[in-house]
């Protein structure tokens, strides 16, 4: 139960319905996960998967609330998950963000230099440019780190689309995904677009200016959320993406559902499932224009 919530809480893209979709999950979690059975080889792996799932839940529970403007409340709490995860570089980088909207610069900077220290001390490595550019913005107080606008619940955004607020200090990255949107819907050239940077400094709420926007204009909008599980998890995203597709029972005759096919040309075996990706892929873009967005990629 705890990992379907979590699953639903990771896909919602209403930071509200996030926090309290994964908070809700958090709360069934009862002391180390299948303890009395860590010994035996399978449950072992079993109980370091799990413990896997809680610390990348509370990850994104903690960046569901800093885009709620929770970040005062989110420093202790951030400040007792970072002490059993000394190199978690997206922890280090939510308690910076936390700690700097709280007014308290400085200690923003030393837990960066704490960090840092560790890295090099024991690890004999620099902190990757991600925390790096976080440091630079926090030291000149750049003003993309200031806490965004109201967030705005899904109940309103299906009220009107033109609720969604303006994103502070964004201007040019919004208008680089209109730009492509505006094309793709033109009939010229779809593209790519990466949206790079720390933790809690807005990937999330671009990629949702994304979404919102995509489906004004008509789009089709495929979304995921990647995550450190994938592993454990083969092809997560891609059912993500995908499998709501497949189940529709508007969705006529999706690719993925065809019988494989007795043509020697057409690919068998693990390459069967790809081709039959890019047909699905291929019929969504066929009728409407296509938006993949897929958050937090590893």
């Amino acid at each position: 139960m705890a990992e379907a919530l979590i699953e639903r809480g990771k896909r919602a893209a209403d930071p509200a319905v996030r926090a309290s979709t994964l908070t809700a999950a958090l709360e069934l979690w009862r002391g180390r996960p299948l303890e009395d059975l860590a010994e035996l080889s399978w449950f072992k792996e079993q109980a370091a998967r799990l413990e896997r799932l809680r610390h990348s839940t509370e990850r994104v529970l903690a960046e569901a609330r800093l885009a709620l403007g929770r970040h005062m409340e989110l420093v202790p709490e951030l400040d007792s998950l970072v002490e059993p995860y000394p190199y978690d570089k997206d922890l280090h980088g939510l308690l910076m963000v936390a700690l700097y909207r709280s007014g308290r610069q400085t200690d923003a900077l030393a837990v960066y230099h704490r960090l840092r220290d560790r890295l090099l001390d024991e690890l004999g490595i620099d902190p990757r440019p991600p925390l790096r550019e976080l440091e630079t913005a926090i030291l000149r107080q750049d003003p993309g780190l200031d806490p965004g606008p109201a967030v705005v619940s899904e109940t309103r955004r299906t009220e009107s689309v033109s609720a969604v607020p303006a994103l502070v200090e964004r201007t040019a990255e919004t208008h680089l995904i209109d730009q492509i949107l505006n094309a793709a819907m033109t009939g010229q050239r779809g593209g790519l677009l990466l949206v790079e940077g720390p933790a809690g400094i807005g990937k999330t709420s671009l990629l949702e200016h994304a979404r919102v926007q995509a489906e004004k204009l008509g789009f089709t909008v495929a979304g995921a959320r990647g995550t450190d599980l994938e592993v454990d998890y083969a092809c997560g995203c891609v059912r993500q993406l995908f499998e709501p597709f497949a189940r529709d029972p508007a969705v006529p005759a999706p690719a993925v559902l065809r019988p494989a096919s007795a043509d020697p040309a057409t690919p068998q075996g693990e390459y069967a499932i790809i081709n039959s990706l890019f047909w699905l892929v291929h019929d969504l873009a066929s009728r409407n224009p296509l938006l993949i967005v897929v958050d937090d990629l590893h």
